[in-house]
């Protein structure tokens, strides 16, 4: 049933397109169309991914402020803004963007600050950074020139940077507030042309969202294909990862199916090799088992598994009801970080009644359509990763905590906090401590 009514709308879409209201706009990235709808409907479609990093007994750690790669220096931020605001006044003096090269080597100990909510939040906050909210964008579809009114609540966090510019968000900046109950509005106007965008690197994060064949959306003169926003937060999800002795243990506790989920594996070095095994549908209240001999082998061609990767997870997209340009376009702006990163992680595509739960939107007037999509991105540190990573602390060095911090990369803090968790061994412990002063 599922799979007919996404053939409809794919279908339905493709039809729409007969329609364009204007020709192509060169971005620097491609030529890009704008596609139409029927005579009065709008339709929204709205894709992101979350991303938690859980010990080997499946429970989610803390510090995900971190990030390796950076946004456009016009992306707005909670960290640039003055204390008291709940509004950003527009000018480059207010933007939050990570700006930079997008380097790790820009920042500290070799990988992103990504403290991306104002400082003395993260110092007084009283609960901490368990999720990282990442890359929602949110698409239109109208046939005609109209103003939208969109308001994204986040019980479980705060939204720390997005674009175009917002009407109002909350809590306030500063004071002494935890990480929760955050809010954002948005009064956008959809377009019924093509109009010029902020130019961005070819090779930059923001790059593949732009390539949906949606409208342009304004805000005061600040044009996109997209709303865009980002958060930190502190919430749990019916969904754990046990990894012990070489096997897996999936447990979905919620009263919804999980559609789809992904088990993923990639080795560090100049050659790397990856596997992807494609774990179906997790029923609700079901726990599934895999055992060593159900691991798949290590693909030494890496463009092989690169292939299978892509269109393992662009399939599940489109069929949650994404089109597939915009399929594509997540996909390609999680390439990197999804498919090429050393780890073992396991994506899986939430269930609508947990996105609306951690994210509940309104969207003014009603969308005839809204397609809501996101990507829980888990991040699992088996047995032997917390060994080995303890063992690396009872033998680091001065001259080696660099290098030992920079192969650790953006998960540097929730890796650090498990083994100094575990250990038993002081010394272990206080070098832990030490390194993760330093990085937080």
């Amino acid at each position: 049933m599922k799979t007919k009514q996404n053939n409809k709308t794919q279908s339905e879409r493709n039809s729409i397109v007969s329609k364009f209201v204007s020709g192509g706009l060169l971005l620097g990235l491609a030529t890009q169309s704008f596609a139409a709808t029927p005579t009065g409907r709008l339709v929204v479609h709205e894709w992101g991914t979350f991303t938690s990093v859980q010990g080997s007994n499946g429970v989610s750690l803390q510090g995900l402020q971190h990030e390796d790669e950076s946004l456009p220096d016009f992306v707005y931020g909670r960290d640039s803004l003055k204390e008291g605001a709940t509004v950003a006044e527009s000018g480059p003096g207010d933007r939050g963007g990570s700006g930079g090269t997008g380097n790790p080597g820009d920042w500290p100990h070799g990988h992103g600050h990504g403290k991306r909510v104002e400082p003395q939040m993260l110092a007084r906050a009283d609960t901490s950074i368990t999720q990282k909210l990442e890359t929602p964008v949110v698409y239109f579809y109208s046939d005609h020139a109209q103003t939208v009114n969109v308001d994204v609540d986040f019980p479980g966090g705060v939204i720390s940077q997005w674009f175009p510019n917002a009407t109002q968000f909350a809590p306030p900046v500063g004071g002494n507030q935890r990480l929760a109950n955050g809010s954002m509005s948005w009064s956008v106007d959809v377009l019924d042309h093509a109009a010029s965008v902020p130019t961005i690197p070819q090779d930059s994060i923001w790059a593949p969202s732009r390539k949906v064949n949606s409208n342009f959306v304004s805000f005061k003169g600040e044009n996109e294909k997209f709303i865009f926003y980002r958060g930190l937060g502190n919430f749990k999800t019916s969904f754990t990862v046990e990894s012990k002795k070489g096997s897996y243990t999936l447990a979905n506790s919620s009263a919804q199916d999980i559609p789809s989920a992904f088990l993923i594996r990639v080795t560090a070095g100049s050659h790397p090799q990856g596997f992807i095994k494609p774990l179906g549908n997790i029923a609700a209240h079901h726990t599934m088992m895999l055992d060593a001999s159900e691991i798949p082998a290590l693909d030494a061609d890496f463009d092989h598994y690169l292939k299978s990767v892509s269109e393992n997870l662009g399939k599940a997209l489109v069929e949650s009801g994404l089109f597939a340009d915009e399929a594509q376009a997540m996909v390609n702006t999680w390439s990197k970080s999804y498919f090429k990163t050393p780890g073992t992680r396991v994506l899986y595509v939430l269930p609508r009644a947990w996105t609306d739960a951690i994210l509940p939107i309104r969207v003014t007037p009603q969308p005839t359509s809204l397609i809501r999509t996101l990507v829980g991105r888990v991040e699992v540190l088996s047995q032997e990763e917390e060994r080995n990573l303890e063992a690396g602390l009872q033998d680091l060095k001065p001259e080696t905590t660099q290098s030992f911090v920079n192969d650790l990369g953006r998960f540097a803090e929730p890796k650090l906090r498990r083994v100094i968790g575990l250990t038993r061994q002081n010394s272990v412990r206080k070098t832990g401590e030490e390194i993760l002063r330093e990085i937080q």
